[in-house]
Formats: structure tokens, C-alpha cells, sequence
């Protein structure tokens, strides 16, 4: 932390609706010296994988946002363009593969860990490993 400027980087992938709130994650972890690109997944398929490779191999932390199921979705496409590159982690913020309960967008995104102070703390914990 002795250096001046941002010493730890993430790149933040999102999909959908959570590209706004991606937005405003990205403004909150400057205040915890985290310096975040957000990129917009604007397509699923076909995935932009030339932008996606080119800015994760410079930030080498890369998380997904999606409102999706983890199995077999955005996040997991993009863990396999980076499987074999050292030293680039990937960490993916999806739906769990189970039964969601009803209730109100944000309190399911809050418990599913969706919510805006929930994708901080993820975030700032993964950047801290």
C-alpha cells in the first residue's frame, strides 16, 4: 500500500442488468484502492472474446456479473478463454443451479449476492487473495 495510485486491479465483465450496477460497484472500490474497468457483454453469443482476453490479461482479476445461472453460463465461457493463461484469475457472481424463491428483484439479488454492497465485498475480498 506504499505506492501511490492504485496498487490492486479488477476487471468486472457484465451482462444485462447488472452492467449499471457494475457501473456503480466500480466507483465504490476506488475507495478501496481498487482500480475496476467495467466492460458491457453486450452479446452473450457471439462473445466479444478478443476485448475480454486483451483487457483481462492486463488486469489479470476478472469477475462476471450475471443475473444468469453459473452452471453452464456467461461466466463459465469466460473462465474457458482464460484456462490456460497464468496468472489471470477469474471469479464469476451468478444465480446459483437451485430453486429461487420468490420475493421483490433486490432482495433476491441481495441474498443471492447480486446486491450492489455484496458485489463490493466479494470483489474487494477476491482482489485481496
Amino acid at each position: 500500500d506504499g505506492e501511490a495510485g492504485y496498487n490492486k486491479k479488477v476487471l468486472i465483465v457484465a451482462v444485462g442488468n447488472l452492467v449499471h450496477r457494475a457501473l456503480r460497484v466500480r466507483d465504490e472500490l476506488t475507495k478501496s484502492n481498487i482500480d475496476a474497468v467495467v466492460i458491457n457483454a453486450r452479446f452473450i453469443k457471439p462473445m466479444d472474446e478478443e476485448t475480454i482476453l486483451s483487457e483481462g490479461k492486463k488486469y489479470r482479476n476478472i469477475v462476471t456479473l450475471e443475473e444468469g445461472v453459473l452452471t453452464g453460463g456467461f461466466g463459465e465461457e469466460v473462465n474457458s478463454l482464460f484456462k490456460d493463461i497464468d496468472g489471470v484469475r477469474v471469479k464469476n457472481i451468478a444465480l446459483p443451479d437451485e430453486f429461487i424463491e420468490h420475493g421483490s428483484v433486490e432482495e433476491l439479488r441481495e441474498k443471492y449476492g447480486l446486491g450492489t454492497e455484496e458485489i463490493i465485498s466479494t470483489i474487494v475480498e477476491f482482489v485481496d487473495i
